[in-house]
């Protein structure tokens, strides 16, 4: 075995185990655990001999798992999955279409955010669904290679914008009352995705 082949698998180990603490600094622990794994079999394929490493049962046992976990990361952070999120989108779309009339005086402002919300809710759960569908697929067919990806270029991929949840925050800050449809935890959920889309 070449003194090379040592080096290139330090060196791919080294930077994939550098894109797992990205990863995990980022807040996504799933996607460093997925490039993590990855890191490990970057450095055994790399090791053994790549073509060696597609015929043994082991990387390929591996790789399916890497795929699993990546696809659980998917699920675990996507905007579409989180069901309190998207309830208190639909819940939104009809508290917005009447926010001005709810918060006298009305005010230019309570206006434009009740038009712009409720257009913007109507179509996060789609925008959802659209992201969601994106980034399972890489998961599948990407897997940790497309985490690695993202993790050095900005992780997560972000194929959609959280513009309704930051209408109905700010809806809510200026007219606490306006929107009486949100319970707890739906508005919990809106801060959350808020939060998010201000990082």
């Amino acid at each position: 075995m070449s003194f090379a082949k040592y080096w290139l698998a330090a060196a791919a180990l080294l930077l994939c185990l550098a894109s797992s603490a990205i990863l995990l600094y980022q807040g996504h622990p799933i996607y460093a655990l997925s490039t993590s794994l990855f890191a490990v079999l970057a450095g055994y394929a790399i090791l053994r001999g790549l073509l060696e490493s597609f015929r043994d049962p082991m990387c390929r046992g591996a790789f399916g798992l890497i795929t699993l976990v990546s696809i659980a990361g998917v699920i675990a952070e996507s905007d579409f999955f989180n069901a309190n999120l998207q309830e208190a989108y639909r819940s939104a779309v009809l508290d917005l279409q009447s926010l001005s009339e709810r918060c006298p005086p009305t005010t230019p402002e309570a206006y434009r955010l009740g038009t712009e919300g409720a257009a913007a809710c109507a179509a996060q759960a789609y925008a959802d669904q659209a992201s969601a569908t994106v980034d399972l697929a890489k998961a599948r067919y990407l897997g940790p290679v497309d985490s690695l990806i993202s993790s050095v270029t900005a992780m997560p991929t972000k194929a959609t914008t959280r513009r309704c949840a930051t209408i109905v925050k700010e809806a809510l800050r200026i007219c606490p009352y306006g929107l009486p449809s949100l319970n707890d935890d739906e508005k919990k959920a809106i801060f959350a995705a808020a939060e998010k889309e201000s990082r």
